[in-house]
């Protein structure tokens, strides 16, 4: 599922917000189709209308945080070492998720603390822990039709096992995604 949900702040308004706040919208910017957990210090917390579609969907209460300008900025929460599996149930709806850490000190930073994206995941790439693999197959197709058929290419992402096909018609395809269970699959723009 593509999710465009628009910009999160006007212009104009990200002066307006705290040193955190701001690094999160220009992260946001980077990453304008996926739900962002910005972690702050235990927590993953999810902001505007990240934070007003996730909360919902993950059976977590919908808060605020300070204003922008008259208005509070919606907000929720969960903790940071339940984070990858909340942001799976998300992937497992169909949404992309993009987990940004801390890497720096806070007790030993002046400022913001230092924030990285480290893990973006989508229906087809679950997020893992460090060492954790996913707890199922998970394929990544993408087909191209061509004169001499369809052609596909398939991803186990946890063993990095390929699969390479080529069908005549678009019954056989069907039934191979149908085995393999794709959970994402890439088309060009141009495919009929």
């Amino acid at each position: 599922m593509n999710d465009k949900r628009g910009t999160v702040v006007g212009k104009g308004a990200s002066a307006q917000l705290s040193p955190a706040m701001r690094q999160y919208v220009g992260m946001k910017k980077e990453n304008p189709d996926a739900i962002l957990f910005f972690q702050m210090g235990d927590f993953y917390e999810l902001f505007f209308d990240d934070a007003v579609v996730a909360a919902p969907l993950l059976d977590i209460v919908l808060t605020s945080r300070s204003k922008k300008g008259d208005e509070p900025i919606p907000m929720c929460g969960v903790p940071l070492s339940a984070g990858i599996d909340y942001a799976n149930s998300l992937t497992g709806l169909g949404y992309s998720v993009a987990l940004a850490r801390q890497v720096g000190d806070p007790k030993q930073t002046k400022g913001v603390v230092e924030r990285v994206i480290w893990q973006v995941g989508t229906p087809g790439m679950p997020l893992t822990g460090e060492t954790q693999a996913p707890r199922e197959p998970h394929y990544v197709a993408s087909i191209y039709p061509s004169s001499g058929g369809i052609g596909l290419a398939g991803l186990e992402v946890s063993t990095g096992e390929i699969l390479l096909a080529r069908f005549g018609n678009i019954e056989n395809l069907r039934a191979e995604f149908i085995t393999l269970a794709t959970h994402e699959c890439l088309v060009p723009d141009d495919c009929p």
